[in-house]
């Protein structure tokens, strides 16, 4: 009997293992728990570009919000001199190191001397080595949320109307998404273990109701819930107009879904509020 996989974001079906990879959703690079998934090369390989994005942000987010930061390469400014150096995070606070191998020839001398005789005011401005794609950022964070969401959910999640919308949007990450696809909330307030499962459920002031998935930092991405009819546009529109602060948060409830073995259309989803624990319920999908 020949076996068959379909990739979950093109849904291009393969009989072979070697055209397959292992997708780690979030990046490995973000040291941050992922989960594995099967995609298809074109894929996982397309996705690099952007994803390197958000691994910058990720590393200055850590530089300015965390105790400690592991090294990586930046663009350190003083007054109109620039050099390149590896900077990191350690109990003495900021480090930075300038290599002379990765700058001009006497960039490193000269910036050396200027800061020496820098005035304690001196402004000294940390950059990254890539300019920012914002669009870019919020393609990968969709991503990563479509493909946890795939884990734990399988070919089902592959039944609702807006999986067809995210998988058109993520065929290149030249795609514009809304800022409404994704929100800040503070990282430890929920302190959820997206890759076991959970993730926080929000109703909108139209009564639309979504997923917010834990991706990296204080990053959650927007996602369609239990509507198999739910348009992403829609979502995402109503969510550029909400702040993060307004967001019902006390309407959010920590799920863990898990699949009924014995009903294959049935997907037990376990509520979890604050505070006190609601009961049970079932989520029905009924296959087209």
């Amino acid at each position: 009997m020949e076996r068959s996989y379909f990739c979950p974001l093109c849904e291009t079906q393969f009989h072979r293992v070697e055209d397959l990879t292992l997708d780690h959703a979030p990046p490995e690079a973000l040291n941050v728990p992922s989960i594995k998934v099967l995609t298809c090369r074109r894929c996982n390989g397309g996705a690099g570009v952007a994803q390197n994005h958000l691994l910058q942000a990720h590393r200055l987010y850590q530089l300015n919000n965390s105790g400690l930061a592991e090294p990586f390469s930046i663009r350190v400014t003083l007054g109109t001199l620039t050099v390149n150096a590896r900077v990191w995070k350690d109990a003495n606070g900021i480090q930075a190191d300038p290599s002379s191998k990765h700058n001009k020839p006497g960039a490193v001398e000269a910036f050396q001397r200027a800061y020496l005789l820098a005035e304690e005011s001196a402004k000294i401005t940390l950059s990254s080595l890539v300019h920012f794609n914002q669009s870019w950022i919020r393609w990968s964070l969709v991503r990563e949320a479509y493909l946890l969401l795939f884990y734990h959910w399988g070919y089902w999640l592959l039944k609702t109307g807006w999986a067809k919308e995210v998988q058109e949007l993520l065929k290149t990450p030249e795609t514009s998404l809304p800022r409404g696809c994704f929100v800040r909330l503070p990282p430890q307030k929920y302190n959820l273990s997206p890759t076991q499962g959970e993730f926080l459920t929000a109703r909108l002031p139209s009564q639309q109701s979504c997923w917010l998935v834990p991706i990296v930092d204080d990053c959650y991405a927007v996602m369609p819930s239990d509507d198999r009819n739910q348009k992403l546009s829609s979502l995402w529109e109503e969510m550029t107009t909400v702040e993060s602060g307004d967001l019902p948060l006390t309407n959010c409830v920590k799920i863990l879904v898990n699949r009924d073995v014995k009903n294959s259309h049935l997907w037990k989803v376990s509520q979890h509020e604050d505070s006190t624990a609601t009961p049970d319920f079932w989520l029905e999908i009924t296959p087209n």
